[in-house]
C-alpha cells in the first residue's frame, strides 16, 4: 500500500478472493471509496503506512498496524469537487481504452495480423492456469 498498491473493487467483483497480501477494508455509508483510494495513495498516509509495516521489505499492513493512521479528511464541498474529477478520469480512461481497441483491431484487421496461425501459436505456448 506505501507503493501506491491500492484499489476499489469495482461491484462486479465483490465478494471474490482476495490475497492474504492485502488489507481489504470497507468505507462507511456515504463515504465515496475513490476519495479514500485517494487519502491512501497520498504521500503522507503512505510515508505512515511504510513506518508501520511488518516483513523483509516492510511490505505488510495489518488493520492493527494502520488503525490509529490520522487522515485528514476534506470538506463536503471539496469532496464532491474530487470524487467528481475522478469519475471524469475513469470515463476518459473507459473511452481512451475503447478508441485503442478500435485502432488495434484495425491494424489487426488491415495487416491480417489475428489469424489462425498466429493464435494456434500463441494458444500452444500459453502457461497453464
Amino acid at each position: 500500500a506505501f507503493y501506491g498498491s491500492s484499489a476499489v473493487v469495482p461491484d462486479e467483483l465483490e465478494g471474490c478472493v482476495v490475497t492474504a497480501e492485502y488489507l481489504v477494508l470497507d468505507v462507511k455509508s456515504g463515504v465515496d471509496p475513490r476519495l479514500v483510494w485517494l487519502l491512501l495513495r497520498s504521500p503522507e498516509v503512505r510515508a505512515d503506512m511504510l513506518l508501520l509495516g511488518t516483513g523483509i521489505a516492510r511490505t505488510r499492513i495489518t488493520w492493527d498496524g494502520i488503525k490509529d493512521i490520522k487522515i485528514p479528511f476534506p470538506p463536503k464541498r471539496e469532496v464532491n469537487k474530487i470524487v467528481r474529477a475522478v469519475i471524469e478520469a475513469e470515463e476518459a480512461e473507459s473511452q481512451a481504452k475503447a478508441k485503442r481497441s478500435i485502432a488495434r483491431e484495425k491494424l489487426e484487421q488491415y495487416g491480417q495480423l489475428d489469424n489462425e496461425r498466429a493464435n494456434i501459436i500463441l494458444k500452444a505456448f500459453k502457461p497453464p492456469q
